[in-house]
């Protein structure tokens, strides 16, 4: 079992990685001369801009200024921090990682890879079903009636569950996984008279809930048309791998789409979404049968800046919009709402329309603040008395009030966006702010507050100096110089804060008794931006010198001139001093110049 905080881990996590494997797995990479290329998965890219070198297992996009290593890869793609890639990563690669309490037996109900494989398995037979058993029939008939192309069917792994108790659980006994591993996912339930398994999912076209790293987690089901089960629609119970309140539909195919845009579309439906994509609008996904919540935000938070809410044209969808406005408003998430028209759902306005229809609806969504705004003034006349526009500002601010933050609290980064709320809320119902104010504090002592705060956006690393450019080049391309370097050079003559951090990265690997081979070297350090400087100086088009010992150490020599010729200058400055005569200058500049003679190795010349 490995240690999790281990060099050695990251080390073997690296090893067991290869990065054209975990890259192509997500996009599709051609051969380029001695690596690869493919289209950049973090801007809107026309012409493959990521390069993948297979020999150093780095990457890199050109446009984005981004790269680095397996672990750099997942954290940006993911949007996880560097433990989150680790265990991602340790998971793919099938090593365990020792954490507190027992861990789950291989098979058992509790081992989450065991149950991943369940998952894959049952998904594989009910899309098999669908695709080619007589049984499915009226399912197939189902979804060619609605409009779901091939396509669709494939790339959303849709499904068919035959009706009767044990159409799956029949087949457990052929497979490697026992009843109770199906129960573990939601797939059979125990029957409390005879305490037998039986079918969860029974004469129900099957959706396949995915994770990002697009592995099943989960399903949904939809009653056949004529059916009498009041459940139209059931989804799995929360388990060891799904959790309706942390995951959407959709995300593992619209997740690249999201990206590069930075902006995501929710709709209320499974088929919502599925007829999106197939009209080529391929950002959009859904909630699970539950309300839009923090966790939601969260996730959406990894991939998205913006978020537009898509509400079907009912009265129960307006009235949802309160249920996650609030949210928003503590969130640095930009929430957009559009309204369909009256009685349309997004499958229905897609169908009818057109995908570019649907673009530019949600192109004109408003702010959720003016949504909101406006649903409390639709029914205010210009007579309305005085109690009916305050009825109608307490409406809006009732839902502020859950974000509001402590006035005094100058520091807070999201004071500015609160005061940008009040003012806008005091402007459109014509009152002063300060009685805005006021009657959020009232509020906000009646009522918990939502604080949502958000990691700051991390800003690109300023480039290295040439020289320490060229010592990093040189002890990437040949670690055999690095135990010379590391005899020979002062890291404090180095140029940058991101330098030094490098050296120490070099100098940690040194340590463990280690070459500090390149990979090595990304291994010992976290920060996605000093991997990306990392990859990028191993990358810097500089020409191979013939001598590459000699190289460093006229390197070494030209960073000693440079401290000596700084130090020589700050004394000559004080040289200046207005209380030395021109006689005791004369005689300090010799004692200088003397000595930097004496450090050069050059004799100081005599009368004789």
């Amino acid at each position: 079992m490995s240690n999790f905080d281990g060099h050695d881990l990251k080390e073997q996590i690296r090893s067991a990685t290869d990065i054209v494997d975990l890259i192509g797995a997500s996009l599709e990479l051609r051969r380029q001369g001695r690596g690869f290329a493919g289209l950049c998965p973090f801007h809107n890219d026309s012409k493959p801009s990521l390069t993948v070198n297979p020999e150093r297992q780095s990457w890199r996009c050109f446009v984005c200024d981004l790269g680095g290593d397996v672990f750099s890869y997942v954290m940006k793609r993911e949007g996880v921090d560097f433990r989150g890639a680790l265990e991602m990563l340790a998971e793919r690669a099938g090593i365990v990682l020792q954490k507190h309490g027992p861990v789950a037996e291989i098979g058992s109900p509790n081992h989450k890879p065991t149950l991943y494989r369940a998952m894959a398995w049952a998904e594989r037979l009910y899309h098999d079903c669908l695709k080619k058993d007589p049984l499915a029939e009226e399912a197939r008939k189902y979804f060619a009636d609605r409009g779901f192309n091939e396509e669709s069917i494939q790339s959303f792994r849709l499904g068919f569950a035959p009706g009767g108790w044990g159409w799956l659980m029949d087949q457990v006994a052929e497979s490697p996984f026992t009843p109770e591993i199906m129960e573990a996912v939601g797939l059979a339930r125990r029957s409390e008279k005879s305490d037998r398994m039986y079918d969860a999912y029974r004469e129900r076209v099957i959706f396949t809930i995915r994770d990002t790293q697009n592995r099943s987690i989960g399903l949904g089901g939809r009653i056949m048309p004529g059916s009498d089960d009041p459940a139209k629609y059931i989804n799995s119970p929360e388990t060891r791998l799904f959790s309706k309140s942390e995951h959407v539909y959709g995300l593992d195919l619209a997740r690249d789409a999201i990206v590069a845009d930075r902006h995501a579309i929710i709709v209320e439906g499974y088929t919502d979404v599925i007829m999106a994509h197939q009209y080529g609008v391929k950002n959009v996904v859904a909630c699970l049968g539950t309300a839009l919540g923090p966790r939601h935000i969260k996730l959406l938070r990894r991939f998205a800046d913006k978020v537009t809410l898509v509400l079907d044209g009912d009265d129960a969808g307006q009235r949802r919009t309160n249920e996650v406005l609030e949210m928003f408003v503590a969130s640095p998430l930009d929430l957009r709402v559009a309204a369909l028209p009256d009685g349309k759902d997004p499958f229905d306005f897609v169908q009818e329309n057109g995908g570019d229809a649907f673009n530019e609806l949600v192109n004109s969504a408003r702010d959720a603040l003016t949504y909101k705004i406006e649903i409390a003034q639709r029914e205010l006349r210009p007579d309305s008395s005085v109690h009916e526009n305050n009825a109608a500002l307490d409406d809006v601010l009732k839902t502020v009030s859950a974000a509001a933050l402590n006035d005094r609290d100058a520091s807070n980064p999201y004071k500015l966006r609160m005061d940008q709320v009040i003012l806008r809320i005091a402007r459109d119902f014509q009152v002063p702010d300060a009685l805005v104010r006021e009657r959020l504090r009232e509020l906000r002592k009646s009522k918990r507050v939502i604080a949502v705060p958000d990691e700051p956006k991390e800003e690109r690393l300023p480039p290295l100096h040439s020289w320490d450019n060229e010592l990093f080049w040189l002890l990437f391309k040949h670690p055999e110089l690095v135990s010379l370097a590391m005899e020979q050079f002062d890291p404090s003559q180095l140029n940058s804060e991101q330098a030094t951090e490098i050296w120490n990265a070099i100098r940690a690997v040194m340590d463990r008794g280690l070459e500090p081979e390149f990979s090595r070297v990304l291994d010992a350090v976290e920060d996605v931006r000093l991997k990306t400087m990392i990859v990028e100086v191993d990358e810097a088009r500089i020409q191979p010198p013939p001598e590459p010992q000699d190289c460093l150490l006229k390197l070494i020599e030209a960073y000693r001139s440079q401290v000596t010729k700084a130090a020589m200058n700050r004394e000559v400055a004080a040289l200046q001093s207005p209380s030395m005569d021109e006689e005791e200058q004369l005689d300090a500049f010799a004692k200088i110049l003397n000595e930097q003679r004496k450090r050069h190795g050059i004799s100081v010349p005599t009368d004789g």
